[in-house]
């Protein structure tokens, strides 16, 4: 990439007398682009500009300043995510993580399914996601903040968002954000491992409106597809769960807790709901778990027909 280049005049010492300076030297230092530019016929050699974008995501994170932007001019092949110790925004365009390969669910069935793991502080907006035609996929925060901002949308509804990690990971805590898009699962902590933390979920804006079947499901209740959950995927959060509803969003039931046998939330779970239409509310977990210290849920607007204050079973 074509950087910045600022030269810095470094002074040796003043004398007594006046300036008695010597030694004068000029020193370069890059500085990263705080707007680069990536395209499907792009080139990693290439200066990330808009007339010469790079080719893969993770170049573009490597060269964008942090706080900066990542504009996709068209949809990028995405293989996985390297850690960059940065806070960006990445938008426009798409990403395609239809190529990932298989995973086990390991749930007992031989169930399939693909995951991405993100590894930096991100916003999410105005992007299309190319995701597999048969199988879901898992996108994991990995306990860095992540927001899904206005815009967003999947080639199919079979996703599943973590706010922590993918099985047999560990993360302090967990700050998602989501205000657009259609998923099966979204959920504040991780699949089959630990947040040491809290975890910190909020779901609003749009989200599920365009759910194929989710107006029948909130009138029915018959599944737990479209859920939100403060928790994760039969995991251990030691700290507490908090999760907020509100805005236009949609789901079947919110739950503080977790879901399934074996989960546990040790220092309580905490739902808010601000606006938003639902089936129902459960304080703790949906089928199993428990919360250690209780569970809250505080109501101030929104459409639903139940509310628990514990666990679904």
């Amino acid at each position: 990439m074509k950087k910045k280049v600022i030269s810095i005049l470094s002074i040796c010492a003043l004398g007594i007398a006046g300036f008695a300076c010597g030694n004068l030297q000029s020193t370069q230092v890059s500085a990263l682009e705080t707007t680069v530019y990536v395209s499907s016929s792009g080139n990693d050699n290439g200066a990330g500009t808009d007339a010469s974008p790079y080719v893969t995501l993770n170049k573009a994170l490597e060269e964008v300043a942090d706080g900066g932007t990542v504009v996709l001019k068209d949809t990028v092949v995405l293989s996985n995510w390297a850690a960059h110790g940065k806070t960006v925004t990445v938008t426009g365009g798409g990403l395609d993580v239809s190529g990932l390969a298989e995973s086990d669910f390991n749930d007992g069935k031989g169930t399939k399914m693909k995951e991405i793991v993100i590894n930096d502080n991100v916003t999410f907006t105005d992007i299309s996601w190319t995701v597999d035609s048969t199988l879901e996929t898992f996108i994991y925060a990995n306990g860095y903040k992540m927001t899904v901002g206005t815009g967003v949308s999947y080639s199919n509804e079979n996703v599943r968002l973590f706010g922590g990690g993918k099985e047999g990971s560990t993360v302090a805590s967990t700050d998602l954000t989501v205000l657009s898009g259609t998923y099966n699962y979204i959920y504040g902590g991780s699949l089959r491992s630990t947040v040491t933390g809290n975890t910190n979920l909020t779901v609003g804006g749009t989200v599920n409106n365009n759910a194929s079947n989710i107006d029948f499901q909130i009138k029915s209740g018959h599944e737990f597809i479209y859920s939100v959950l403060g928790g994760g995927h039969v995991d251990i959060v030691k700290g507490s769960t908090n999760v907020y509803f509100q805005d236009s969003a949609k789901a079947v039931y919110v739950a503080g807790g977790s879901y399934g046998y074996g989960c546990s939330i040790a220092k309580g779970s905490n739902v808010s709901l601000k606006g938003g239409t639902l089936m129902g509310v459960y304080g703790s977990c949906l089928s199993g778990g428990h919360s250690g210290s209780g569970a809250n849920v505080r109501i101030e607007d929104g459409t639903m027909q139940q509310v628990f204050g514990g666990s679904e079973s």
